[in-house]
């Protein structure tokens, strides 16, 4: 399908290989991550520095939760 935009990008689903215990358990996994990255998000909010680590951070989790990505988030600002 030829555009006029200089990159193009086609994603397909995954509907094999998911279990469906850990799907339902994403929630339950993800609590560590909310303890934490919660109080760090809401100080970076006025300090800036560590803003963009924080972000990254809350991203991936929000990318496991939203069944985005398969792999557990790693408790990092990296």
């Amino acid at each position: 399908m030829p555009t006029n935009y200089p990159v193009s990008v086609e994603c397909g689903a995954q509907v094999t290989g998911r279990n469906r215990l850990t799907t339902l358990l994403r929630p339950i996994l993800a609590i560590p991550h909310a303890i934490l990255v919660g109080p760090i998000y809401w100080s970076s909010r006025t300090g800036g520095a560590g803003l963009l680590g924080v972000m990254r951070w809350t991203l991936r989790v929000e990318a496991y939760l939203l069944l985005l990505v398969d792999e557990y988030p790693p408790f990092a600002l990296e």
